[in-house]
């Protein structure tokens, strides 16, 4: 892959624009809506020129790191510029409300679409917070609607990890989808709502780590995770509902004065941890 276009140069794409510059000799080429973004990359030397309708047809590969709704009217408007035989991945959040059409775009102007998505981020968007070590040891998934050739594979699998990812992942919309209600936008649910108690007016001097991380990721770009939500509103509702079960546990033991039942429920949520670690261990040294 000799040039690299870049659509959205925010957190994602400026991430993925330094990295590339970084670590690989590969030319970059980047397009935003945000004149001074790409003004900040171009002086940064994150990229090397601007990508727009002509000079997309030079790109290899494209990255797609736009607002989930913007990707498939981004494919619809371009499709006829991009490169024959072009990788073109996105890197949105939800993966159902996008492949589809997108598989659809690619096969009629002849160019590869594969899902994507870096499991990697931090509570404050912009070009500015972008960082070449964004996502070292972190995942790429990656959404194929027909695997193709084994030397093509590899080659995408390389280059991203050549980034710094720790490892690429392929999966399906569906499993996807599902998996991130839980992994993700639950926990930006979470954060959301527990940073609302009025309680947490006088946190100051009294709280620590635990405080920090539950409040870490309520800062979001509000139009952006509200797009992502309902867009994956069936699999989040689920998780919302486990959530509030499993709270409601609490609550009703507590109501009781049940000592007993409340240490059980801690032994099993360390039990479910301790079970979940291993699998993780045990998939990722099978991976390797």
């Amino acid at each position: 892959m000799k040039t690299i276009g870049i659509a959205g140069c925010g957190l994602i794409g400026g991430s993925f624009a330094k990295a590339i510059k970084a670590k690989t000799d590969c030319r970059v080429l980047a397009f935003d809506q945000n004149e001074s973004a790409l003004c900040r990359a171009e002086l940064e030397k994150a990229i090397d020129g601007r990508l727009d309708g002509n000079t997309l047809k030079t790109c290899d590969l494209v990255l797609v790191a736009l607002p989930p709704r913007a990707v498939v009217p981004f494919l619809q408007k371009y499709a006829a510029k991009f490169k024959k035989n072009a990788v073109v991945i996105d890197c949105a959040g939800v993966k159902r409300t996008i492949c589809p059409d997108a598989w659809q775009i690619a096969k009629e102007h002849h160019f590869l679409f594969i899902g994507g998505h870096p499991m990697a981020g931090k509570e404050r968007s912009g070009f500015e917070r972008a960082s070449e070590t964004l996502y070292n040891n972190a995942s790429m998934l990656l959404v194929f609607e027909e695997i193709p050739q084994l030397a093509e594979v590899e080659r995408i699998k390389k280059f991203f990890l050549s980034l710094g990812f720790g490892r690429v992942v392929t999966t399906t919309p569906e499993k996807h989808d599902r998996l991130i209600a839980y992994t993700s936008q639950l926990a930006h649910a979470l954060s959301a709502s527990f940073v609302q108690s009025p309680t947490a007016d006088e946190h100051a001097g009294f709280s620590a780590g635990s405080f920090r991380d539950m409040i870490r990721v309520a800062s979001v770009d509000p139009q952006l995770w509200s797009d992502l939500f309902l867009d994956n509103r069936d699999n989040l509702q689920r998780e919302i509902h486990t959530l509030i079960s499993r709270l409601a546990e609490f609550e009703t033991v507590l109501q009781k004065n049940d000592r007993e039942q409340l240490v059980e429920l801690f032994k099993q949520g360390a039990k479910r941890k301790a079970t979940i670690e291993s699998l993780r261990a045990f998939r990722e040294a099978k991976g390797k």
